[in-house]
């Protein structure tokens, strides 16, 4: 995506929540143990990390009633999309990129996979008055079509070319897992993945061998943190740690560490359990080998 509309997106993303950029002097822990100066948790753009957490908890109340679940689902997705503009602005761009890059009459059915690609596979399949695909992560899947819910069992899918939507892609694995054996065990092809998020780590590549063809809204690369920093989002410290991490992720934060010799240390201390926790598995690990 580029121009306006990209700016539009990017500004959504730090408005929601969905985007947020550490200080230049204390950098996120992510679960490996490893830090980085950016997080991403794409659902917020549903309303904010309430509105999504909310979701989410209705999402695993919910679920296991399969045949009462997706309507509500689809309820509560259409409620939000007529009331919080960024939702709306982000399944409008959705269901614009699927007409005009892919094209409705190729698609015969939209999937998404539990938990948080079902913030936005079926809005988008709603507005593109396409059926849709709730993939469990258990790979069972529901079929809503035509107001109808039903399981969906080989061969359903023979012969249908299907588009999958996901939130964010890393490395694919969740597609490699549950997403493509999902469809193809009942006779799909899986020709199509657009996501919201693309952290570029490889996801899109593993697509491509596979035979999917991916589009995104917005990739997690320089050009973003410096529309973000044309716009006023992150300051110039912001900006220039990003795009060190970016040009080398274990260097930058090496050097980091290095140059903050108790940062670790305090870390190490704190008061929050998974940041003592996630500190001393890079501490352990030697994730970022002998430091000064």
């Amino acid at each position: 995506m580029m121009g306006k509309t990209n700016e539009r997106l990017i500004a959504w993303l730090f408005q929601s929540g969905a985007l947020k950029v550490s200080p230049f002097d204390k950098p996120f822990w992510y679960t490996s143990g490893t830090l980085g100066p950016y997080y991403i948790n794409t659902h917020y753009l549903f309303g904010g990390e309430d509105a999504a957490n909310e979701l989410l908890g209705f999402i695993d109340s919910e679920k296991k009633d399969w045949e009462s679940f997706a309507g509500k689902l689809e309820n509560k997705l259409i409620q939000n999309y007529n009331n919080n503009k960024v939702f709306q602005g982000v399944a409008d761009i959705l269901a614009e990129i699927i007409s005009s890059r892919i094209g409705l009459d190729k698609i015969r059915y939209i999937s998404g996979g539990e938990r948080r690609d079902w913030f936005f596979a079926p809005i988008a399949a709603v507005l593109t008055g396409k059926p849709y695909i709730l993939i469990y992560k258990d790979m069972q899947m529901t079929l809503v079509e035509n107001g109808q819910i039903s399981k969906v069992l080989s061969p359903l899918l023979e012969s249908s070319d299907i588009l999958h939507i996901a939130d964010l892609i890393t490395e694919a694995s969740s597609y490699q897992r549950q997403w493509l054996p999902a469809i193809r065990g009942a006779g799909g092809r899986m020709l199509w993945s657009c996501v919201v998020v693309d952290r570029m780590q490889g996801g899109s590549e593993y697509l491509a061998d596979e035979g999917v063809t991916s589009y995104s809204l917005v990739s997690v690369d320089c050009r973003l943190f410096d529309t973000a920093f044309s716009l006023g989002l992150i300051n110039d410290e912001q900006h220039t740690f990003i795009r060190k991490y970016l040009s080398d992720p274990r260097k930058c934060m090496k050097d980091f560490l290095s140059a903050h010799p108790s940062f670790l240390e305090n870390e190490l201390k704190s008061n929050d359990v998974k940041i003592r926790e996630r500190a001393r598995m890079c501490f352990e690990k030697g994730i970022y080998g002998q430091l000064p």
